[in-house]
């Protein structure tokens, strides 16, 4: 554990703010705008992965779901995501809960999991992560306003 310590002059400043991020009365939308007032807080929702054997049970929509609540709860305008364009499934779920395209890109990079060939019996689990070309597009959906219920 790392201690701060502020100058007097910071710390009441601190203390509007860690006030205002822990009760979350007004969502993080205050701190971010305290913190960075040229810029606008929005959510990214990353590495969203579900096992093959829970494919298509509903696991993916329910956290996609639950993101989109954080929020709305928190007073941020929308979540966003990243996807490749060869993920025809993950796509097709994405658009299917009202996901849009806002933004695409030719040259990134995705990371890929390849199978080594074993060097011996009992190396038969290696793999190696690879970064390949890709089309990647940025989707994003607006959050449904609800009411404060610490109001």
């Amino acid at each position: 554990l790392a201690a701060l310590t502020l100058h007097p002059s910071e710390q009441a400043r601190w203390e509007r703010l860690s006030e205002l991020y822990v009760t979350r009365q007004r969502g993080l939308r205050p701190l971010v705008s305290e913190l960075l007032p040229a810029c606008t807080a929005a959510a990214l929702l990353t590495d969203l992965a579900v096992s093959p054997a829970w494919r298509r049970c509903g696991v993916a929509r329910h956290l996609c779901g639950h993101g989109e609540r954080l929020c709305s709860d928190w007073g941020l305008p929308g979540l966003a995501l990243k996807v490749e364009e060869a993920n025809g499934a993950a796509r097709r779920l994405y658009g299917g809960l009202g996901y849009e395209e806002v933004f695409r890109r030719d040259d990134e990079m995705a990371t890929r999991v390849a199978r080594l060939p074993a060097v011996t019996r009992a190396d038969t689990a290696r793999t190696l992560l690879r970064n390949v070309p890709s089309s990647v597009l940025t989707l994003a959906k607006r959050a449904e306003e609800r009411k404060n219920e610490r109001e």
